[in-house]
């Protein structure tokens, strides 16, 4: 296996040294992840991820972000010795680096290789970052894996890629639309399939975006039939203008237009009517107090001239 590897690696920098790349290249994005299960301190991954991500890019592989095809590498501790020095002791510390390239969605692993590394330091963690630092990403070793990996992932492509657009079909029906695009998405941007890998996401995205509309516009006239107007509107700007079903929100949002104007108009009615009522009932409750006052001056007029009636003084004159 290794001399498979020396042998493409040795082609490969021959292309590179006449003026052409593999053709697997720049068509092939892979970025380069570390096996949390092995690294447990942040930084140290971090380190590992920076190497071999260098390591990609001197095979000529370049990568925007997170891919569909994974550089993963385990640092693995083998064995440990502790040595005097003075005051402080240093620990030198042996590792295996277990390199695979895989794809995760298909359950795949295109190769893998074990890349010995020593490191030295005044702890466990120093010593591993120590032992990174030793891992040359221009090695030929590590150099004729990566380029040996990306050629069966690039030949497994173009040999399987109906079985790939299939699955991704299946993901489709089965509502994992985002699954299914990041599936084909990973695909190497290669001539042989370019357009049957394009023509296919163009599918699934248009079924992704009829499936979205449709979910929204329910919530959308649900909340239109409660009456939710402004609920209604914020899901109705969660469609853009090129959405399958912009023409559909916007006649949602007319009649809901239109409706709101007629609330509003029979609000104001309403409100008006509302002071007409208060304004008479204030009147009538006037008039009733007026009425009532009138009674009372009236029963008090009554009562005072009875008294006076029944109790008048008589009085008698006497002319001398």
């Amino acid at each position: 296996m290794k001399k498979e590897f020396y042998i493409r690696y040795i082609l490969t920098v021959l292309i590179l040294m006449i003026g052409f790349e593999p053709s697997f290249g720049q068509n092939l994005p892979i970025i380069a992840v570390t096996d949390n299960r092995s690294v447990d301190v942040s930084h140290i991954a971090k380190s590992l991820d920076a190497r071999l991500n260098t390591a990609l890019q001197s095979a000529g592989i370049h990568s925007e972000g997170e891919e569909g095809l994974y550089l993963v590498g385990e640092l693995i501790p083998i064995s440990e010795e502790t040595v005097e020095t003075g005051m402080r002791k240093i620990k030198i510390k042996n590792f295996e680096l277990s390199l695979r390239l895989e794809q995760p969605q298909l359950n795949l692993q295109f190769g893998q290789t074990v890349i010995h590394l020593k490191g030295s330091g005044f702890d466990s963690t120093k010593a591993a970052m120590d032992a990174i630092q030793h891992l040359n990403p221009s090695a030929f070793e590590l150099q004729g894996f990566i380029l040996d990996a990306a050629q069966k992932a690039h030949d497994y492509y173009i040999l399987h890629i109906d079985a790939i657009i299939d699955k991704a079909n299946m993901l489709s029906k089965s509502g994992q639309y985002d699954e299914a695009i990041a599936l084909l998405w990973a695909c190497p941007n290669i001539t042989a399939i370019h357009h049957q890998v394009y023509n296919a996401l163009e599918k699934i995205y248009s079924a992704k975006q009829n499936y979205e509309c449709s979910m929204i516009m329910k919530q959308a006239e649900s909340a239109y039939a409660l009456k939710r107007y402004d609920e209604m509107k914020y899901l109705l700007d969660l469609l853009d203008s090129d959405s399958p079903c912009a023409s559909t929100a916007l006649a949602l949002a007319r009649k809901a237009g239109v409706e709101i104007r007629n609330d509003e108009k029979a609000a104001l009615e309403r409100e008006e009517r509302e002071r007409e009522r208060a304004y008479a009932a204030t009147e009538n409750d006037k008039q009733r107090e007026y009425n009532l006052e009138k009674q009372r001056i009236s029963a008090i007029t009554g009562i005072a001239k009875e008294y006076l009636r029944n109790h008048r003084t008589i009085y008698h004159y006497y002319v001398y």
